[in-house]
């Protein structure tokens, strides 16, 4: 397999290669696109989860808003270290992904694995709600 210089030339021969072999070539997004799709992504779920709360709904605009960076970051950090010290009555596991999702707003490595989280706890916890429901209705 040959080695290509730069990534230009890679996507170049790729895009060369597809039509021969009955694939159509559709051109990678650049980091920057991406990042802002996953943060946007981000941003949806958390409305999402925050929804049926106003008040809830408020302190998470608040808090995933640009200007907010330095309290996100220092709260991210401690609602983690929180987590790690379940044995008190107090704290405990729920402060983890809380923090990872506000850590998740301002680290771009995050975001991929919370935004899956995110998106399978709602459908699990919306699939155990209606599990529920039907069972006593």
């Amino acid at each position: 397999m040959p080695r290509f210089s730069t990534p230009r030339k890679a996507e170049q021969r790729a895009q060369a290669i597809a039509p021969a072999h009955g694939l159509s070539y559709m051109p990678s997004m650049s980091k920057s696109v991406d990042h802002e799709r996953q943060k946007a992504r981000l941003r949806r779920q958390m409305r999402a989860m925050t929804g049926g709360s106003p008040k809830l709904h408020g302190l998470t605009e608040r808090l995933m808003a640009d200007r907010a960076r330095w309290i996100r970051i220092p709260a991210g950090l401690l609602l983690i270290l929180g987590g790690f010290a379940a044995i008190l009555p107090i704290f405990g596991l729920w402060m983890l992904p809380i923090g990872l999702a506000l850590l998740a707003v301002d680290l771009p490595m995050l975001r991929p694995g919370v935004n899956t989280a995110l998106i399978r706890g709602r459908r699990w916890s919306d699939g155990m709600l209606r599990r529920w429901r039907d069972r006593n209705d």
